[in-house]
């Protein structure tokens, strides 16, 4: 063999090597023939692609519930619920005012929560038509969420 067809076998081997990653190609790899290896400088095609086919039952969705229901709370009526959290909160008094913070009115909004509704300034200042005509939409809206702090009350 002379100084070319040895170069040009260790090249096809480096190349093998590259290809398949290992010392030992597999035997349809190998060129015994000086000539064939010129030729040969095509890659082998590439393993078959396969796919996963996932079948997923169509769920039927849960039925929603007619009032807000928070986790633990016991099963009554909006309205009875509203009047239990109201008793927690201010003892059901429309003009009540917490000492330690902005709540105010019968369900204790807080001014920043409270927001100016239909232009009163605090809860406390609102007729109760207002007050329970907001605490009835949050309730709708927001069920028990903006009440939570008094759960141990009105939750039990």
């Amino acid at each position: 063999m002379n100084r070319e067809t040895t170069l040009l076998l260790v090249l096809i081997a480096i190349i093998l090597f590259l290809v398949y990653g290992c010392d030992d190609p597999p035997e349809e790899a190998l060129v015994t023939d000086v000539a064939a290896a010129q030729v040969s400088t095509t890659l082998p095609p590439p393993p078959p692609a396969t796919t996963t086919t996932t079948t997923v039952r169509p769920t039927t969705p849960a039925p929603r519930p007619k009032e807000p229901v928070s986790r633990g709370v016991p099963r009554t009526s909006g309205p009875a619920l509203l009047e239990r959290i109201a008793q927690c909160e201010s003892g059901g008094n429309y003009t009540a005012q917490n000492k330690r913070s902005t709540a105010s009115g019968k369900y204790q909004y807080l001014d920043t929560t409270w927001n100016n509704y239909k232009g009163y300034a605090k809860a406390r200042y609102a007729p109760p038509a207002i007050q329970d005509e907001r605490a009835r939409a949050d309730f709708a809206r927001l069920g028990t969420r903006p009440w939570e702090a008094s759960r141990a009350c009105w939750g039990r």
